[in-house]
């Protein structure tokens, strides 16, 4: 049971909502009536409403920014798109049937997804088929952590995997260290 001293603060002005005001939920928050507003022009809300991230947007605001349907056929294809939703890539528009990974055809939209030589590719394709592997570990750098390798001695290595090979100290790819074996080795245990 709410507890009737604690006051509802509109989420539009900051101000409280007396108890003889209409309260408006909405989008998880309360207002007063008058408070609920496009937060792109301002204009009072009434009746349906688009969330966007920095808010809730009228009819006409969203309309007027919304991804026009494209004119042109699917490129994949080349059907018209009729679809209420289609996938865009490079400002052309995709069916998104079409708009898949180029080797398991898992649907890109939506998801991060890396492009190779005009081809698409979801993480685990792209990881399986272009990352590099760690000389240490021999597991794959994974591109949708943005791993980034350590380059040395000819090979790729993880950062965490790039240690002295002695004394297993991590060691920072711009300091001194030194080749023992193709692995690296630290200026305190160079033989």
């Amino acid at each position: 049971m709410a507890d009737p001293a604690v006051e509802v603060v509109c989420a539009g002005c900051n101000k409280p909502i007396a108890k003889t005001d209409t309260i408006l939920t909405a989008m998880s928050k309360k207002y007063h009536k008058a408070c609920w507003k496009c937060v792109h022009c301002n204009k009072e809300l009434v009746g349906s409403f688009y969330k966007h991230p920095d808010g809730a947007w009228c009819n006409e605001c969203h309309g007027a920014t919304a991804p026009k349907k494209p004119t042109d056929p699917c490129p994949v294809c080349s059907q018209p798109i009729t679809e209420s939703s289609w996938a865009t890539f490079s400002g052309k528009g995709y069916h998104n049937a079409c708009f898949v990974c180029a080797t398991c055809k898992k649907p890109l939209p939506g998801i991060k997804f890396w492009t190779v030589d005009n081809a698409w590719y979801c993480a685990d394709d792209y990881n399986a088929k272009f990352s590099k592997e760690c000389h240490v570990c021999h597991e794959k750098l994974k591109v949708e952590l943005s791993e980034e390798g350590v380059e040395a001695l000819g090979v790729t290595f993880h950062p965490k995997c790039f240690a002295c090979v002695t004394c297993h100290t991590v060691l920072n790819p711009d300091e001194s260290f030194y080749p023992l074996n193709g692995m690296p080795v630290c200026p305190k245990c160079r033989p």
